[in-house]
Formats: structure tokens, sequence, C-alpha cells
């Protein structure tokens, strides 16, 4: 399990146009705990109320387009939202905010995005190019971004790619099998993933948080009790973004 996957009770709301920073502790050896101010380094407030969370679940090829980079379509969702995506996305092409849970990806990306890349403390901690997640959250990245966006002040946050693991045995995530990443067969559980996102989805409980998905699955039915919480199919998306 990743160090930014276990789940967190309760988060903190906070928002970014009120936020200075935090005191952290920082363990020395022998005991001896260091306590340190960590300034805030980006200061951003979400100028549309919009915000586009990208998760690395296989339905985020079928809802957008695989060569993301050169398309027109997201050179439209840039325009009008602002966008947050998880771990090897970087390979094809740079969000506005790059949340990083992977460690092995942290070493290699570090000092290499500064001013857009996020982790919890115990990475941004060993790699100071990351920036350290606000409230002191430990999530999974996709639950990390969503907590992020509404940070940052949007008011409709979309989910594409926030699939859950859909059978033992069978990693769902577009980069499975690739360098960095677990093989395509290897057991991924996202108990936690689901309860993360439920805590997040809690806390901003005056953020909408829309996940466009063609089918709503058993994973995330949990979250349908939740008023601020909603599944929308694409043509969904496109009336409610305003696109």
């Amino acid at each position: 399990m990743s160090s930014l996957s276990r789940p967190t009770s309760p988060l903190q709301k906070l928002y970014s146009k009120d936020y200075q920073g935090e005191w952290i502790n920082v363990l020395l050896g022998q005991g001896k705990i260091d306590r340190r101010f960590i300034k805030q380094e980006i200061v951003f407030e979400n100028p549309s109320g919009n915000a586009i969370c990208l998760g690395n679940g296989k339905s985020r090829l079928n809802r957008l387009p695989e060569k993301i980079e050169n398309s027109n379509k997201i050179k439209i969702l840039r325009y009008y939202n602002v966008l947050y995506a998880c771990n090897g996305i970087y390979r094809e092409w740079m969000p506005d905010f790059l949340i990083v849970s992977n460690q092995i990806l942290a070493a290699k990306l570090n000092e290499e995005y500064r001013d857009i890349a996020y982790s919890n403390q115990e990475v941004a901690r060993r790699y100071p190019g990351f920036n350290f997640m606000p409230g002191g959250t430990r999530l999974d990245a996709g639950a990390s971004a969503a907590y992020l966006a509404a940070f940052h002040g949007a008011k409709r946050v979309f989910l594409f790619g926030y699939d859950g693991q859909h059978s033992l045995g069978h990693n769902n995530n577009v980069y499975a099998g690739t360098e960095d990443y677990p093989s395509d067969t290897d057991e991924v559980l996202d108990s936690n993933w689901v309860r993360n996102l439920r805590n997040v989805v809690t806390t901003y409980n005056d953020v909408t948080f829309y996940r466009v998905t063609a089918n709503e699955n058993d994973h995330y039915r949990e979250l349908m009790k939740l008023p601020n919480y909603k599944p929308i199919n694409f043509n969904q998306f496109i009336s409610i973004a305003d696109l």
C-alpha cells in the first residue's frame, strides 16, 4: 500500500485563499522531533469554479481522446476548467496540477515539476521538489486530486477515470504493466480509494463532485447517498460544464 493510500479521518476543510501554510513535525532520529512551518508555495484560486480530475482508470481512455495533447477537445476543457491529474500521466502531457503518490515516480520527478507537483508530507520531505498537500492529507492520488481541486475553490469537480478495480487479479490502471507500475494482473484493492473519496466529498459538502462514467458500479455505490456526489454521462458533463 502506498503512503498516500491510508484513509484519513477527518480531513480539514481548507481553502487556498485563506491558507498560509502549516506546522509539521519532522522526525530527526533518536526520538528527536523538529517542528517546522511549511509555507504555501503555490497560491492559486480557481477562476471558473470548474475543475477536472483525471484518474488513471481505463474508462478515461473511452471518455477522453488517448492522444489528448493535440486534441482540440482538451484545449477547450483546459480553457474553461482547471485540470488535475495523477502519477504517470506526465508521460503523455502535463496538467495544471500533478499529484504523485507513486514513490518511484516521485524519485524520478523530484525538482522537475516544482510549480505544479504535489504529494503528501512523507514524500515531500524526502523529495523537496514536491509541494506539500495541505492539511496533512494522506490520500491516494485520485482522492488527493479531488481534495486539491476543492481546496483551490472549485465548486464543480468532474472526475474522469475514477473506476476502481472491477475484479480481483486485474489491475485496471491505464499504465499497468509499464515502467514503475505493477503488472496488469497484480491485485490492487480499491476499498481505501472509495473511502478516501467519500471523505473528500463529505468534507467539502459545498462542492458538487460529478463522476463522469458510462455505468455506476458497486465500488462507488456508497457515495450515492451523499447529496453532493452525482454520477453523470459525458453528454451531461458537456451541458453542466457549459462547454
